[in-house]
């Protein structure tokens, strides 16, 4: 039913948050917590799926503007959050697919707008992006976090009792797969060098 659709999204952005270690607003998170709050909102008042996205998109829109004050390096750089725009791109064409309208997303530059090309300029405190699938776990992901908390930053771990995905940037991926390892069994692994992509 709808009302177990608008739900649905509810229970998602609350995994989305359980899912990392530190969950920062400013982010993809902030869009998706202000989008389903106001759907559900809506839909309670109104009862119409259809009002109910329109509204949301909007409160949405200002969610992503309000992420380029919420991080010091995006207020530095005067830029919104990518994670959090390529969100309301979805929610956009979400909407108007939902709406039976055209999705029509277009970006237009003032002749007078200065351009801010955002420069990353120091190098990964960890070197490794790191990947792993684990199934039939048999530890938690509150003890996987737990236990990983210093290995590294960037933790996200997601999945249930079939199987857990992590994702971890670390300087010891070989360390982090030997601890894994004793939670069932490794399905998966996959390790970039950021230093090496720097």
């Amino acid at each position: 039913t709808v009302e177990e659709l608008v739900q649905a999204f509810q229970k998602a952005v609350n995994k989305a948050y359980e899912a990392l270690l530190d969950p920062k607003e400013g982010t993809i998170l902030s869009v998706m917590s202000a989008w389903s709050e106001a759907l559900a909102e809506n839909y309670t008042k109104e009862k119409s799926l259809h009002h109910s996205l329109l509204n949301a998109q909007e409160v949405a829109e200002k969610a992503l503007a309000n992420t380029q004050f919420q991080m010091p390096i995006l207020k530095k750089n005067q830029l919104v959050d990518s994670g959090a725009k390529g969100f309301y791109y979805f929610i956009v064409g979400l909407t108007n697919a939902y709406c039976e309208k055209v999705a029509v997303i277009s970006e237009v530059v003032e002749a007078d707008q200065e351009i801010i090309e955002h420069v990353e300029t120091s190098e990964p405190i960890y070197r490794y992006c790191s990947e792993f699938i684990i199934k039939n776990p048999t530890a938690t992901k509150q003890t996987i976090q737990t236990v990983l908390a210093t290995k590294g930053d960037s933790l996200v771990i997601v999945g249930n009792e079939g199987q857990i995905k992590l994702h971890i940037h670390t300087n010891k991926p070989k360390e982090v797969l030997k601890l894994l390892a004793k939670y069932g069994t490794m399905t998966y692994q996959k390790v970039d060098d950021m230093r090496l992509q720097y």
